[in-house]
C-alpha cells in the first residue's frame, strides 16, 4: 500500500473536556504536521452534535465517546453510518457529583454509609426511599449521552445500591459544559461527568463530588477517536497518520511538564476556557476531592498513555454491549463477535504502534474486574505494566462469557431472553 496520503486537510472535532488534551496537543504540538497532515479542530458543544457532523462529513475524525462507536454499528443512531475506532483516547476520568443539598441529605440519612470508601450508593437509597414515604418528586440526575461510559457508570453505581435507575430516580441527559448550571438552577440533582466540571462545581459551590470513575471501576474506558467506517476504508494512509499522532502524544503526556503545557493551552476560550490551575488537576491527578471531604492524589484519575490506554479492547465494546442490554437500548439478538469486530480495530493500531515503536497488546480480549494488584500482561509486543481494574462491587466481566455475566444482574431492564442472546453468539 501507497504511504501517500489520500487526504491532508482533516477537521477533528472535540468536546470542551479535560480528556480532549491528546488532541488539542497534536494540533498545537505541531505533531499532526509532522504525519503530513493539515488539521483543524471544531469545538463542539454536544455529543448528538458531534455525531451528526461526523455523519455527514463535516468532521473526518472525532472525539467520542466509545459506545457511540457501537451504538453506530447497531443501528441504534437513526440516520447514522457505522462508525469505528482504532484508538482510545484515555481511561477514567469522570465522576459522579451532587448537589450540596443532596450531599447533606445523604450524610443525614446515612452517616456510616457517606463514610465508606469509596462512597456507594446506600446512603442514597436511604434518601430517596424517606422522599417516596413523603410523596415528593423523584431525585433528577444527567449524564451526557445515552450511549456512554457516564450513563453505564452512574447506572451501574446506582444498581449496586439497590436502585433501580429507571424508576427510583429520573435520569436526563444534559451536554457536559451544561450540567453546573442545571444543577446550580435546581434543574438536576446530580451528575456524572468528565472534568473539568465536576471539580468546577466544588470550585464554584455548586456541588460535591461523591466518587470517582477510577475508584467505581478501575480503569475504566473512556473517549476514543471516531471515524466513519466507509472514511476509514477510503482513506486507510490518512487514518493511520492521524492515529500515529495522536498516539505520540498521548505519549507525550505521561510528563508532567507536558501536562502543565496541556493545562495552559487548553485554558483558552477556543478550547476548555478555564484558568489552567483548574484544568490541570483533571489531567495530573492531584488533589481530587471524593467522598464528599477528601482530597487525595490520584495519579490513575485520567491515564492518556500507561497500561495500554490506547489500545481499542474488544473487551470493553464487549461489555459496552452488556449494558445496553442490560439497560433495555436493545431488544433483539446479536452476535456479539460481529458487532466489535466492526466497531474496534485493534489490527490497525497494532499496524500504527509497530511502526511509530510503542509497545502493544497481541491480543483483543481480556477479562475486566479481575486485578485487585498491579499485573503485567505478557500476551504483548513486549509485557506491558498494567493497574489495578476491580469494580466497586467486586463483579468479575470475563469476555468468554458475556451473557453469564448479565445474567448475575438483578437490576436491569432486559428487553429479551438471555436464552435468546446466548443462542445467537452460542456462549454461556
Amino acid at each position: 500500500m501507497s504511504s501517500a496520503l489520500e487526504m491532508t486537510d482533516i477537521r477533528i472535532g472535540f468536546v470542551p473536556l479535560a480528556d480532549a488534551a491528546p488532541i488539542i496537543m497534536a494540533k498545537e504540538r505541531g505533531v499532526f504536521e509532522k504525519f503530513g497532515l493539515n488539521v483543524t479542530l471544531e469545538k463542539v458543544s454536544s455529543w448528538a452534535r458531534m455525531r451528526d457532523l461526523l455523519a455527514v462529513g463535516d468532521l473526518q475524525a472525532a472525539h467520542m465517546l466509545a459506545p457511540m462507536v457501537i451504538a453506530s454499528v447497531m443501528g441504534l443512531e437513526p440516520g447514522t453510518p457505522p462508525f469505528t475506532t482504532s484508538l482510545a483516547l484515555n481511561m477514567n476520568g469522570n465522576a459522579i457529583t451532587v448537589s450540596n443539598a443532596l450531599y447533606a441529605a445523604m450524610y443525614q440519612a446515612n452517616p456510616s454509609a457517606m463514610k465508606e470508601r469509596p462512597i456507594t450508593g446506600m446512603a442514597l437509597r436511604d434518601v430517596v426511599a424517606a422522599r417516596i414515604t413523603s410523596g415528593q418528586k423523584p431525585l433528577t440526575f444527567a449524564m451526557v449521552y445515552p450511549f456512554s461510559s457516564h450513563n453505564y457508570q452512574l447506572r451501574y453505581w446506582l444498581a449496586a445500591a439497590g436502585l433501580h435507575p429507571d424508576r427510583d430516580v429520573n435520569l436526563v441527559v444534559v451536554p457536559p459544559p451544561k450540567v453546573m448550571d442545571y444543577m446550580r438552577a435546581g434543574i438536576i440533582d446530580g451528575y456524572c461527568v468528565g472534568e473539568p466540571w465536576n471539580s468546577e462545581a466544588i470550585v464554584q459551590g455548586v456541588g460535591t463530588t461523591l466518587v470517582t470513575s477510577h475508584e467505581l471501576m478501575g480503569l475504566a474506558p473512556e473517549k476514543v477517536l471516531g471515524v466513519c467506517q466507509s472514511w476509514a476504508d477510503d482513506n486507510p494512509n490518512s487514518y493511520s497518520a492521524i492515529l500515529s499522532a495522536l498516539l505520540e502524544t498521548s505519549k507525550t503526556l505521561e510528563n508532567k511538564s507536558a501536562l502543565e503545557e496541556a493545562a495552559s493551552i487548553m485554558s483558552v476560550n477556543a478550547y476548555v476556557g478555564l484558568p489552567a490551575k483548574r484544568i490541570l488537576p483533571a489531567l495530573t491527578g492531584t488533589r481530587r476531592q471524593t467522598a464528599g471531604d477528601i482530597i487525595q492524589n490520584m495519579p490513575d484519575f485520567n491515564v492518556f498513555y500507561r497500561y495500554g490506554a490506547n489500545y481499542p479492547w474488544r473487551s470493553h465494546a464487549s461489555w459496552f454491549l452488556t449494558q445496553m442490554y442490560r439497560w433495555g437500548q436493545v431488544n433483539k439478538a446479536v452476535n456479539f463477535k460481529d458487532v466489535i469486530e466492526k466497531a474496534y480495530r485493534p489490527d490497525i493500531f497494532r499496524e500504527v504502534a509497530k511502526r511509530g515503536e510503542h509497545i502493544y497488546p497481541t491480543i483483543d480480549m481480556k477479562n475486566e474486574g479481575d486485578q485487585i494488584h498491579p499485573w503485567v500482561l505478557s500476551d504483548a509486543s513486549s509485557p506491558i505494566a498494567l493497574g489495578p481494574n476491580q469494580s466497586i462491587d467486586n463483579r468479575i466481566f470475563r469476555h468468554a462469557h458475556p451473557i453469564a455475566y448479565l445474567e448475575g444482574f438483578q437490576i436491569h431492564n432486559l428487553r429479551l431472553s438471555l436464552s435468546e442472546l446466548a443462542q445467537k453468539n452460542r456462549l454461556g
